[in-house]
């Protein structure tokens, strides 16, 4: 006897307890410029993939207020705050190789790149 509740998906799939799922994909093989104009465009990172450091391109001088570094899972696993951002360089000699995302955010809005480090 089945169950009102049953669902069955188009891969023939029997789920009791949920009719649908739902997936979120975050492509991270393209950069993602959000809520600003040309100027952080210009705000580039590099050496990518970085080993102990990186440098940032700002020809600009927009304002950077923090750059984030986080994992996949989300976890944030270096934050860099304005008064740490006095250099064009950021140290990431603790941090383990492997691929994250480095969020910087500007008073132009928030730019999100891959960074592999190795």
């Amino acid at each position: 006897m089945f169950s009102s509740n049953r669902t069955t998906n188009s891969a023939g799939c029997i789920s009791n307890k949920i009719e649908y799922w739902h997936i979120e994909v975050i492509d991270t093989t393209t950069n993602s410029i959000q809520n600003f104009g040309s100027i952080n465009r210009n705000l580039q990172f590099f050496p990518n993939p970085a080993k102990n450091q990186f440098s940032i391109s700002n020809p600009t001088n927009i304002p950077i207020k923090k750059i984030e570094l986080t994992d996949f899972s989300g976890q944030v696993v270096q934050k860099w705050e304005t008064q740490e951002i006095f250099e064009n360089t950021l140290n990431i000699q603790h941090i383990f190789p492997g691929i994250y995302l480095l969020k910087a955010e500007t008073e132009a809005g928030i730019k999100t790149e891959k960074l592999v480090i190795q």
